[in-house]
């Protein structure tokens, strides 16, 4: 991790809302659960993909969804 002091008015752009993409690893055959979560803080969004993996018993990533007017929809 990588840390820098910057100029909090150096932002052009806000979204108010968040949705978050959590990717759920199930095993075998490489099968993946995709669910996006909106209207959520990222530390709801952190609990839910907690929750959601069973706990320990799934692997799993969470990403930000940005959806672009000009490339359509990405992940952060």
């Amino acid at each position: 991790m990588r840390a820098e002091l910057v100029d909090e008015r150096d932002s052009s752009w806000e979204i108010e809302e968040a949705r978050f993409r959590v990717y759920i690893f199930m095993g075998a055959g490489n099968a993946v659960d995709a669910i996006d979560l909106m209207h959520a803080t990222v530390e709801q969004a952190l609990e839910e993909a907690r929750i959601l993996a069973e706990g320990d018993r799934h692997l799993w990533s969470l990403a930000l969804v940005h959806d672009a007017s000009d490339q359509g929809r990405g992940l952060v």
